[in-house]
């Protein structure tokens, strides 16, 4: 395979094989994608510590909570702990999408 041929490849999976773009166009596309997701990375694994952070202080051990069911986090477990998360940070709030989400 050519450069050509990864550049083609690169475009159809960032814009999908009917966009019309340059080699420049699809370079500067995948930059800004790649930027993107390192950002979201960055946001969601601050989230997920501060997450874990709050099932630690009701007592719950992060890597042994599954799926929360009333036998391991109580609706009002998960309502203090977001409550708590708000104060830190709105994006999570918001990314539960709760009555309580403060845009």
């Amino acid at each position: 395979m050519s450069i050509n041929d990864k550049i083609i490849e690169l475009k159809d999976l960032l814009m999908g094989s009917e966009a019309k773009l340059n080699k420049s166009a699809v370079l500067k596309k995948a930059v800004e994608t790649v930027q993107h997701l390192r950002s979201a990375n960055a946001r969601l694994t601050q989230q997920n510590l501060i997450l874990r952070m709050s099932l630690q202080k009701y007592g719950e051990n992060p890597d042994e909570v599954g799926q929360p069911s009333p036998q391991n986090l109580s609706l009002d477990k998960i309502r203090a702990t977001v409550s708590y998360t708000v104060c830190i940070t709105k994006p999570i709030a918001c990314l539960l999408n709760g009555p309580w989400c403060v845009p």
